[in-house]
């Protein structure tokens, strides 16, 4: 999320990110509706838009004008499912002894590097993970807080129990109407505030990096 103007606090720009330009092209085909809808009800040029754009999460910055471009913008960046997608191939793939594969020290490091500073900016995970390792070791967050969503899913459908009742619906907003197939499971949510003072590239990554 950037927002548009720092001095204007009531309007954002959301930015949507994916290395594929296959990928961002059917999305943009897909909500061509609702971003004319968001470009009409704003008269003027600070009001609420959503954009596109590609972005390779774990390439150096050196090497990358994107995260060049993006540096220091963001307010809040949210993430649902690029830590696990990393996690889950360092797993596969994993070789010597360090906790912390160098693909998860590269998206933390750019991670950091897009959040603006001065302002608490958070980077916010959902996740079916109860513990996350990389996250609770990295310097560049001064804290990190877990929360519990109870859900459950049911087929395409996701569901997510409050503590005043249970709502289910799909993308369109339609009621679930079978809910005798659910699957109980959990997804956490894991709110993580920068380190102003962390320097990526320059400073240790992780607490435990001796």
């Amino acid at each position: 999320r950037e927002r548009s103007d720092p001095r204007i606090n009531s309007f954002y720009s959301f930015v949507a990110t994916d290395v594929s330009s296959v990928c961002l092209e059917r999305n943009l085909a897909r909500d061509a509706d609702f971003i004319s809808a968001l470009k009409a009800t704003n008269s003027s040029s600070a009001g609420d838009l959503l954009s596109y754009e590609a972005l390779d999460v774990v390439k150096e910055a050196t090497v990358t004008g994107d995260l060049k471009r993006l540096g220091g913008k963001f307010d809040v960046c949210l993430d649902k499912g690029t830590l696990d997608t990393f996690l889950f191939r360092s797993k596969r793939t994993k070789k010597g002894t360090s906790p912390h594969p160098p693909l998860l020290i590269s998206l933390l490091d750019n991670v950091h590097r897009i959040l603006r500073h001065g302002c608490n900016a958070k980077y916010i995970i959902v996740s079916p993970r109860s513990k996350i390792k990389s996250i609770r070791d990295f310097r560049g967050f001064s804290s990190v807080r877990r929360r519990l969503l109870n859900s459950g899913l049911v087929g395409e459908l996701f569901i997510i129990e409050s503590n005043k009742k249970k709502q289910s619906s799909n993308l369109y907003g339609k009621d679930l109407v079978d809910e005798s197939k659910k699957t109980d499971s959990h997804v956490y949510l894991y709110e993580c505030t920068i380190n102003d003072y962390y320097k990526p590239g320059v400073d240790k990554p992780f607490r435990d990096a001796g």
